[in-house]
């Protein structure tokens, strides 16, 4: 048998890899087109810009009655809480609260008294919002006998 002769020295070293950062091509920067139709173009400096308000404006004016018709509420004033959310449902009738100033309302009459009032409104409710969880506290309220009536 032949044995193979190995070598006692060390292999050669490998040539050194490439930098992946410094071998990376560079990209081209990357320039928008310029336009030169009317329609891009910002208005003049000393015009000012009309603007709409912002959904964000509508979430604070709405929420700047419907916080203090809540509070009034916990506070033993129903007649503002009635005030507060029955301009909301002017206002926003459609608005991102609608369903927490409908409550506020229902509970205001109730808590006056108005329960002739309240009967329809809180049917609608039940109707306009069927999976709400305020459903019971309103009956609560509105079933409560202790508060003053004027039918």
């Amino acid at each position: 048998m032949l044995a193979a002769a190995i070598p006692d020295a060390d292999p050669p070293p490998l040539p050194p890899s490439p930098d992946p950062i410094s071998a990376a091509p560079t990209p081209a920067p990357i320039v928008p087109p310029v336009r030169s139709d009317s329609t891009t173009q910002s208005p003049p400096p000393d015009k000012p810009r009309l603007t709409r308000p912002t959904p964000a404006s509508d979430l604070e004016r709405e929420l700047a009655l419907i916080e203090p018709a809540r509070a009034a509420l916990l506070a033993g004033d129903p007649a503002t809480a009635l005030r507060l959310a029955t301009r909301h449902r002017h206002q926003f009738a459609a608005g991102i609260f609608a369903q927490e100033a409908a409550a506020a309302r229902i509970e205001a009459l109730c808590r006056t008294g108005e329960r002739t009032t309240a009967a329809p409104e809180l049917a609608t409710f039940a109707t306009q919002w069927p999976t709400s969880t305020q459903h019971a506290w309103l009956h609560t309220v509105c079933a409560d006998e202790s508060a003053p009536k004027h039918e």
